[in-house]
């Protein structure tokens, strides 16, 4: 498929755009960016920080590897370093990566429609969807965006004219994209299945991109690794389990209460996103395969959100825009003046829908309401001990968080040191503290206090 020449008023306007979805997300979910840290950004900071940046580059570029997510972790860390303990700077971090994502499906979608509206009104889409409230609200999802990002990325430059500079691009994208998240992986499957549809031969980098995703998900999901036999990420092949996860996906796509879509309904969804596959129009053909394969696995493990399948959701966007630009492809259609109308016309009636929807689904802030318990908890460590030697012994009577392993990881990424020990023994009294001790505290009524 041969991409339009770009010209150098469509690359002037690239910044712009990012800063209009940019501006569109602000205005629906503000309170996103005033979210605290996340126990997920507790254990994915600590991690990243305690492999350092000479364990996680050498990661991130390597397929086989099976360190968790490493290319995420580098982000995590690169910010960690830059803006210490604050999560504003992570915060505006994954909004400019979801508007960049945005103007990237806008790129896209120009690219494979040659349809200015359609690429605007797929790009207002992709940038706010009100379902999408644990990425406005959580850094720890910073995965699912970023993989996005590279993979939307690696499309861009897939669809060039190219020679081998820019198939290295590609696959330089495509690893750091699945080493942030391994829902990159379909991004190979859905361009192969394209090709193929296309009645093209798929090209070389095509089938190399396969060969790199397939030893990723091997060093990702294979004995030894992070997800291997997590009880989360161990996949159910069944029908119900299949019909479960789409009707909660799909009722959530449709502003529709979750788990509300039916079997048939379900199965009539997989129908027709099949045969759209089959059009012969590039951006409605790619934008079908990519929603379906791009939802791979996740139909058979354990139910997530909505956010979970962000890239999933992307696909359509581009999908809805392949549509649209065929609409405008109608002889009655094709002025310019017609055509600006109808992308303000449904740039209104998402307004209108994120206003009715912002009403019922919770906003960034209540989805984070209990998060700040981090914060205060760190607040009060440093109020009662500013500085702790880099190898302290301390000991927990009690704790305010579900996960034992919380203290221990905010003490060493506050004190900046990997030797501190955390241990939690409810038995332990200011009198018959072993002498090793050096401070034993204890949490009582959300409240830190320094036993000793």
């Amino acid at each position: 498929m041969q991409a339009p020449r770009t010209s150098s008023l469509s690359r002037l306007l690239a910044p712009g755009l990012c800063a209009v979805f940019f501006v569109w997300l602000v205005y629906w979910a503000p309170t996103g960016l005033e979210s605290p840290f996340s126990p997920d950004d507790m254990m994915n900071l600590y991690g990243a920080w305690d492999l350092e940046f000479r364990g996680l580059i050498p990661a991130a570029l390597s397929p086989w590897t099976r360190v968790y997510r490493p290319a995420g972790g580098l982000a995590y860390l690169t910010l960690f370093e830059i803006f210490g303990w604050n999560p504003y700077p992570f915060r505006l971090a994954c909004y400019g990566l979801l508007a960049a994502n945005a103007a990237m499906v806008f790129a896209l979608v120009r690219r494979v429609s040659r349809s200015l509206p359609a690429a605007l009104a797929a790009g207002l889409a992709a940038a706010y969807h009100v379902r999408l409230v644990g990425l406005y609200a959580d850094t720890g999802r910073i995965y699912d965006v970023l993989a996005a990002t590279f993979s939307l990325a690696c499309l861009i430059v897939y669809f060039r004219p190219r020679g081998l500079l820019l198939s290295v691009v590609a696959m330089l994208l495509f690893i750091l994209a699945i080493e942030t998240k391994e829902s990159a992986a379909a991004v190979p499957a859905f361009l192969v299945a394209f090709e193929i549809l296309s009645r093209r031969r798929p090209p070389a980098l095509a089938w190399a991109l396969t060969a790199v995703a397939a030893v990723a998900v091997w060093a990702k999901t294979g004995p030894g690794s992070a997800l291997h036999d997590h009880p989360a990420y161990t996949p159910e092949l069944t029908w119900s389990r299949a019909v479960h996860n789409l009707s909660g996906y799909g009722s959530e796509w449709l502003y529709q209460p979750v788990y509300s879509l039916s079997e048939s309904a379900v199965l009539c969804g997989l129908i027709v996103f099949a045969a759209l596959a089959f059009v012969p129009r590039p951006a409605v053909r790619l934008g079908a395969l990519w929603s379906l394969i791009a939802l791979g696995p996740l139909v058979f493990i354990d139910g997530r959100d909505f956010g979970a399948v962000y890239f999933s959701y992307l696909g359509t966007c581009l999908l809805a825009g392949g549509l649209i630009g065929a609409f405008f492809e109608l002889r009655p259609l094709r002025s310019p003046w017609l055509q600006a109308a109808a992308v303000v016309l449904l740039s209104l009636l998402l307004a209108k829908q994120h206003r009715i929807e912002s009403g019922r689904a919770p906003a960034p802030a209540l989805w984070a309401r209990d998060w700040h318990q981090i914060d205060r908890f760190r607040g009060e460590l440093l109020t009662l001990v500013p500085e702790m030697p880099p190898d302290a012994v301390v000991r927990f009577r009690s704790h305010r968080f579900p996960e034992d392993w919380m203290p221990l990881f905010i003490l060493r990424l506050t004190y900046g040191s990997r030797e501190i020990y955390v241990s939690l023994d409810r038995t332990v009294g200011a009198h018959n503290a072993p002498p090793d001790v050096d401070y034993l505290f204890e949490d009582v009524d959300g409240k830190l206090r320094l036993v000793r």
